[in-house]
């Protein structure tokens, strides 16, 4: 018994670290697709990236101030090390950038509140947004790209006030995305949607 507990703990625990990983490779893509539209930002980056390698070549470069042959070998070898260090380190930066460019405005505390909201698969994942935007010609209707993970536009109709709530917006539309790997939400802000105060007419009586 105990050993099927571990094995359905361990299973849930791949799967979750499955989709932490197609996360940041959505959110990579996204980063990716901005550096493709934006030309001048992708030199920019290079031009980053190349400053960052050289950056990290002058700090670690050794002294040679010392003319003691040990030292000058010493230092030649470790100067060996330098660049490569330097371009792992700038391509790390550089990827760490792109994610920052892919991941959307306020994604963790949307994915917060949505999970706080109740909304989750079988396993207790719950939506991650990928993409956040205005919805075409309608600039008070903002597209939420999720990850749907399984979770169906059937179960935010069912928990639509919660979200709502925790979102503190109305949703106005919901649908799965080009393949059901998406999920997308339809939102308006909850103090713009309806008018606080119905002007009462004597007509609604009749």
């Amino acid at each position: 018994m105990n050993n099927s507990k571990n094995t359905n703990s361990s299973t849930i625990q791949d799967i979750r670290t499955n989709t932490q990983a197609l996360y940041l490779r959505e959110l990579f893509k996204t980063g990716i697709e901005k550096m493709r539209t934006c030309k001048g930002l992708t030199f920019w980056l290079f031009i980053g990236w190349l400053c960052v390698i050289r950056l990290i070549t002058i700090m670690m470069r050794p002294s040679t101030s010392v003319a003691a042959p040990l030292f000058a070998a010493i230092s030649d070898f470790v100067g060996m090390f330098v660049l490569p260090f330097a371009i792992i380190a700038a391509t790390i930066f550089l990827s760490l950038l792109i994610l920052y460019l892919g991941t959307p405005i306020k994604a963790l505390s949307i994915n917060r509140q949505v999970r706080q909201a109740g909304l989750k698969n079988d396993i207790g994942e719950s939506p991650l947004l990928v993409q956040i935007g205005k919805f075409y010609d309608r600039k008070n209707i903002t597209a939420m790209v999720f990850l749907s993970l399984g979770v169906t536009p059937a179960d935010v109709e069912d928990l639509q006030p919660n979200i709502e709530t925790a979102l503190d917006r109305f949703i106005v539309g919901v649908e799965p995305g080009a393949c059901l790997r998406y999920l997308i939400i339809y939102t308006v802000p909850a103090d713009t949607a309806f008018p606080k105060v119905l002007e009462w007419k004597d007509e609604y009586l009749g």
